[in-house]
């Protein structure tokens, strides 16, 4: 979760479709990176959210490869925003 992998454009995404009924969850697989104070850039850019917002975000971290399959397979939408990948 840093800026290189458009993590803030997924959250921003994320808090335009929150309202909808009915509401969706967002689950993020991935290391939080700090920014230059310190601060994980994941857990900054959730503290901008409404709080309803924030309550349908999962932060899951770095999972093993199985897990994330997992993950992916449970997903309805898979998201990879980075403008910087090969593949975003």
């Amino acid at each position: 979760m840093e800026p290189r992998k458009g993590f803030a454009t997924l959250i921003s995404a994320f808090a335009h479709l929150a309202a909808a009924k009915p509401a969706p969850e967002l689950c993020i697989a991935g290391r939080d990176t700090p920014d230059a104070s310190g601060r994980p850039h994941g857990e900054a850019a959730l503290a901008t959210l409404p709080p309803d917002s924030r309550a349908r975000i999962r932060l899951h971290g770095t999972l093993a490869p199985g897990a994330l399959t997992e993950l992916r397979a449970s997903a309805a939408i898979a998201v990879v925003p980075s403008p910087m990948d090969n593949f975003p």
